[in-house]
């Protein structure tokens, strides 16, 4: 064998060897496009159901918070009314030097 056959068998073998790549390659991105396709239907069909649940679970947790708040939320506004109206029937020396 010569040189010339030699270097016909490496550009033959380097075709099939491209050729071989060139099909692996294009199977991973077919695969890849179909798995898409397939995420992007499963998140369309799901996706209002978790938004549901997802809201189901913030009006509970608002409902839950405003139940555990608001006792103190009135309290507190209890207590400022009752400082101003004891302000307003008793001012001291520093509440009349302020208004």
């Amino acid at each position: 064998m010569t040189l010339t056959d030699w270097t016909n068998c490496s550009i033959v073998l380097l075709a099939i060897e491209g050729a071989v790549f060139v099909l692996v390659v294009g199977f991973i991105v077919f695969q890849s496009i179909r798995g898409t396709r397939w995420l992007t239907k499963s998140v369309r069909f799901y996706s209002p159901l978790v938004q549901s649940r997802f809201r189901d679970v913030a009006n509970a947790t608002e409902k839950a918070s405003q139940q555990i708040a608001s006792p103190f939320i009135d309290a507190s506004a209890a207590t400022a009314k009752a400082r101003r109206l004891l302000l307003f029937l008793a001012p001291s020396a520093k509440g009349r030097e302020k208004t």
